[in-house]
């Protein structure tokens, strides 16, 4: 009897007049956009791709590639590598420590924490050495561990493939095949006199050296070599660990990560494919070179220029290696892992540490108590992040029909989705707000006309709960007396100044040319800046308005490859995980308006990740849809 009235309500609430009329609105809106011009030029991009590719100047680069070709030099450089000295001992030393039993190890350990602490007790006594509690640990760490090393009879290769944590992580996680564990060999045995060396080496060392960094250096080496071995895994890392690591620490690893694609692609084990939308890319790279060497303060924008070069190669680095669903759905992981670390502790700090009390007119907005930045620096640089973040968690959460999908992952993706959600207000950036609400918009008007038509039902009851007169959040978005606002009015109104003055060649990248030019241009009220606080007037007085029109065609071949296989989408996982890419993209765009959202380099490659997500996306749905498609009139 509850089932049938459940039901019946149900059948109710569908056949009601509010609903009916909702939804024939929804489908009229939905209908009209579709039809629209708007519409047309963003589903038009496999009509201009197929014309490029048929052109003439297309023609002449095929047929000049064949008369030019290099294959032979590629040939000979493969053989030389393959020969190379270098590569025949890493290959080998990686073979001998697979192979070493960890007792090989425990050696190492208790060489290295018997020298070391030996050295300190020296240090503290003879010398008067500043005492401190993480030497003396690291040498009892390293004994202890020895310890365990040398209970186990297994070798380093079999303790891998038989532990949970390093298998989910090495072979699940992180993509790496599964490689058969090599049994214990006389080759790994012998490594027992170098281990022992080694760590007494290492350990007498500490004489000049605190443990710690030898131990710090050590790891960042194997960290090296781990990524130049398996690139795919360097690149999700990156995506995992990115919030955290500094901006030096990034660009050296896009460097490992791109020297090793490069050698792996001259032995023939990795291919590299260019398309029409590609160019615009390069072309904003030539801008970046073109701002390093003309701008009126040479020497800083020449290290932002190849900071910026080095950074934004990730994106064709990612279209490369990131190039199947299972790397895809891996990568994403990787993102939403991220997204519920960084939110964790931008709560924390929000609530249980001290949030910090930099960009507030407490003057205005004396109820703020404090802005989240978690491991930004900034609160609306963390707002970029999460923006771009969130709507994956979302898709994650609420792909029903992904195999990839598990009922534990879609929950864990829907708690760093609300974790999310939660540190984006606590930001107090309006921008951010604005961006991820205009991306609800976009979600709801590519996703359904149900989706639409409940947006439209929920927005006066969101408006009510969340925008009710005297409220916080109501008050930050009404309220634009505050210095803030005024700040950024007197910057554009500068900037654009600037812009008219220097329309093509542009002044230079980086803060310090921007901040010695804006003077001449400023407006009482904002004398200082270091940016225009605008991507879009920031790009153009960098560089140019040439510079402008081709991220902004760059952004809009992106749209219409999405909007273009959102409707040939053949499952709902494919289309929710393209639109949480684009409308991520999208709200990241959107805040630009109000922001220079490239100040910030993590922020900055983050964003050229993702975008090369999305292509890497529909290209991966292209050639699926082309397979489809012959398959079927193969069976015909």
């Amino acid at each position: 009897m509850t089932v049938q009235k459940k039901k019946k309500k149900t059948v109710r609430i569908k056949d009601s007049f509010i609903v009916t009329y909702v939804m024939r609105f929804a489908s009229f809106i939905y209908s009209r956009i579709l039809k629209s011009i708007f519409a047309f030029l963003m589903t038009s991009y496999d009509a201009a791709e197929e014309a490029a590719k048929n052109s003439f100047a297309a023609s002449v680069y095929r047929k000049a590639a064949k008369k030019f070709s290099m294959r032979g030099a590629k040939q000979r450089a493969a053989r030389g590598i393959e020969r190379s000295v270098l590569l025949g001992f890493f290959s080998r030393l990686s073979t001998m420590f697979l192979s070493a039993p960890l007792s090989v190890f425990g050696v190492f350990s208790a060489s290295f924490g018997l020298y070391s602490s030996v050295i300190y007790i020296m240090k503290a006594v003879a010398f008067d050495y500043e005492r401190n509690f993480a030497d003396p640990a690291a040498g009892v760490v390293f004994l202890l561990l020895s310890v365990c090393f040398f209970s186990s009879k297994l070798s380093v290769s079999q303790a891998f493939a038989g532990s949970r944590f390093f298998s989910f992580l090495i072979n699940d996680f992180l993509g790496i095949r599964r490689a058969k564990a090599h049994e214990e060999s006389e080759e790994g045995r012998s490594a027992t006199n170098i281990m022992f060396m080694l760590g007494m080496i290492l350990g007498l060392c500490t004489i000049f050296v605190r443990p710690l960094y030898i131990v710090a250096t050590a790891a960042l080496i194997a960290f090296a070599i781990f990524v130049m071995t398996y690139p795919e895994a360097g690149v999700l890392l990156v995506f995992l660990l990115l919030p955290f690591m500094k901006t030096m620490a990034l660009a050296g690893t896009v460097i490992l990560i791109a020297i090793s694609f490069f050698v792996k692609l001259i032995r023939g084990k990795r291919v590299i494919k260019l398309a029409l939308a590609d160019i615009p890319v390069v072309m904003l790279a030539v801008f970046f070179f073109l701002g390093g060497i003309n701008s009126v303060d040479r020497s800083s924008s020449m290290k932002k220029m190849l900071l910026y070069i080095c950074l934004i190669s990730m994106y064709f680095i990612v279209r490369n290696l990131i190039c199947s669903q299972k790397m895809l759905i891996r990568a994403i992981s990787c993102c939403i892992v991220s997204l519920g670390l960084v939110s964790l502790i931008g709560i924390g700090e929000y609530f249980i540490g001290t949030p910090t009390l930099g960009w507030i007119d407490t003057g205005t907005f004396d109820y703020i108590r404090g802005r989240a930045v978690s491991t930004f620096e900034n609160p609306n640089v963390l707002g970029e992040f999460l923006i771009m973040t969130v709507p994956m968690a979302f898709a994650f959460a609420f792909a029903k029909q992904s195999d990839e999908a598990s009922p534990r992952r879609r929950f864990a993706s829907a708690i760093s989705a609300l974790l999310g959600c939660a540190c984006l207000i606590l930001t107090w950036s309006r921008g951010a707000w604005l961006g991820f609400a205009v991306s609800l918009l976009v979600f709801a008007l590519i996703a359904s006309r149900k989706i639409f038509a409940a947006l439209i039902i929920a927005s006066p009851l969101a408006s009510l709960l969340i925008f009710a007169k005297d409220t916080a959040i109501f008050d930050r978005f009404t309220n634009f007396s505050d210095s803030s606002t005024s700040y950024r009015l007197n910057i554009w109104r500068g900037s654009l100044a600037m812009i008219r003055d220097n329309l093509i060649s542009g002044i230079g990248i980086g803060e310090q040319a921007f901040s010695s030019v804006y003077p001449a241009y400023s407006i009482g009220g904002a004398e200082v800046a270091y940016h225009s606080h605008s991507l879009y007037l920031q790009l153009t007085a960098e560089m140019g308005i040439f510079a402008l029109v081709f991220f902004l065609i760059f952004m809009l071949f992106l749209a219409s490859r999405c909007f273009s296989y959102l409707r040939s989408c053949a499952t709902i996982k494919e289309k929710m995980m393209c639109m949480a890419l684009f409308t991520g993209i999208f709200a990241f765009l959107f805040q630009g308006l109000t922001d220079f959202v490239f100040y910030n380099y993590r922020v900055f490659l983050f964003f050229w990740m993702t975008v090369g997500l999305a292509v890497s996306y529909t290209d991966f749905a292209a050639a699926k849809k082309k397979e489809d498609t012959e398959h079927y009139f193969s069976d015909i």
